[in-house]
């Protein structure tokens, strides 16, 4: 490898201890080799206008792994090298990895925290939450205290994303689980948005299982306000007279607002604008 001109650091990139940035280099033609247990890439540095070609180190042995090669590709492997020919991810023997082949050797791509566990599911491997719950068939279920979305493989159950927010709980309907609002509020596929009773958060319909979720939360001072045809927005409350129900100008006619329920609300700013009334309806 030729003398370096310009060495930084690279802890952005796995594998890559030091950049060595020589003479620019072309991707198209770049042929990566291993060199002992190092190998060069033809990486783009720089900004979108400065950017240029430049050849970078990769470190295996500082990582405990190996350099292999083939066809004009490298790559850093795990130690010992175990020869491989599968074409999708699958788990390590151990479940507590996610492995690939990196050209014709196994390669660990991802490690399992200690709670998690890797599983196969139709070709895909992934690290999950094992949950203290059996279960039956392929779905998705409740957590025992209802505060989680659960889903069912081979008779385990896994914690299916976060858990539920402090106000909802989980609901379960056929094959399908989700977490929604505590109140409880049931809907339909045809259901519109509304409104939380504290007017706080715009609800949506979850109608894989029939109930009524948080879509938004209102941001102060805007409160949640059922509007025609939206459903329910998060508006901003003013002190504008509000004659009728509707659309309007506001009096500087900076801004277009919603009256409803005899109370005026922002619906959106005109900024260099004024609104106007074009064809009865009020637009910047």
């Amino acid at each position: 490898m030729s003398r370096c001109l310009i060495c930084l650091l690279m802890l952005a990139l796995p594998g890559a201890v030091v950049a060595c940035l020589e003479d620019e280099c072309e991707k198209s033609s770049f042929q990566e080799r291993c060199d002992g247990d190092t190998f060069d890439t033809c990486t783009s540095i720089g900004e979108t206008w400065t950017r240029h070609n430049a050849v970078e180190t990769h470190d295996c042995a500082g990582h405990g792994q190996a350099c292999v090669d083939s066809n004009g590709d490298a790559a850093c492997v795990d130690r010992p090298l175990v020869p491989c020919a599968f074409t999708s991810q699958r788990c390590s023997a151990s479940a507590r990895a996610i492995e690939d082949c990196t050209l014709g050797y196994v390669n660990t791509v991802e490690t399992c925290s200690s709670d998690e566990r890797c599983i196969e599911i139709k070709g895909a491997a992934s690290c999950e939450k094992p949950a203290s719950l059996s279960c039956t068939g392929d779905g998705q279920l409740c957590s025992a205290d209802r505060r989680a979305v659960l889903f069912c493989h081979q008779g385990q159950a896994y914690l299916a994303g976060a858990p539920c927010a402090t106000d909802e709980v989980c609901v379960a309907r056929a094959a399908e689980a989700a977490c929604v609002d505590a109140a409880l509020l049931a809907c339909d596929g045809s259901s519109d948005d509304l409104c939380s009773k504290d007017r706080r958060h715009v609800l949506s319909c979850v109608w894989t299982v029939g109930y009524y979720d948080r879509k938004e939360s209102c941001q102060a001072p805007e409160v949640c306000v059922p509007v025609f045809d939206d459903g329910a927005l998060c508006l901003e409350p003013t002190s504008a007279p509000c004659p009728a129900s509707g659309m309007q100008c506001s009096a500087d006619r900076s801004k277009i607002l919603y009256c409803g329920g005899g109370k005026s609300y922002v619906m959106s700013s005109c900024p260099g604008q004024t609104c106007a009334i074009k064809s009865g309806s009020p637009s910047c």
